[in-house]
């Protein structure tokens, strides 16, 4: 069997990691989509509802940040694009740094609100 991608008892890497693979799975997907999928991962991985709906409101940022920089990530994006009223590249080169420091700086803002270690562990990576 092939080793794990992720493996982790600390809920602030699981929360910088959630924050990573939503910002880029939603610029090649449809960011709702991403959205959804997202939260329902995260209902099995975070048992607690509080500390859920922090990691919720993570994946609604990172989703819709991740979604701006590429024509395929949103739906208003999508349309512009196919009526030919924006191109790909200056798309891409103009926005991805802005999302990119929305969904950091968002990051940086919750972090603080998410316990360390899951309940019970001494320690972990």
């Amino acid at each position: 069997p092939a080793p794990p991608l992720l493996e982790t008892n600390n809920k602030k890497v699981l929360f910088g990691s959630i924050s990573v693979i939503t910002f880029f799975l939603s610029a090649i997907l449809n960011n709702l989509t991403v959205t959804i999928v997202m939260v329902s991962l995260l209902r099995k991985l975070v048992p607690d509802k509080e500390e859920r709906k922090l990691f919720g409101a993570l994946v609604v940022v990172a989703a819709n940040a991740g979604g701006v920089w590429t024509p395929i990530g949103d739906v208003t994006t999508t349309m512009l694009w196919i009526n030919n009223n924006l191109s790909t590249w200056p798309t891409v080169t103009d926005l991805f740094f802005p999302s990119l420091a929305s969904v950091l700086v968002s990051t940086a803002i919750l972090l603080p609100g998410v316990k360390g270690l899951d309940e019970g562990e001494e320690g972990g990576t």
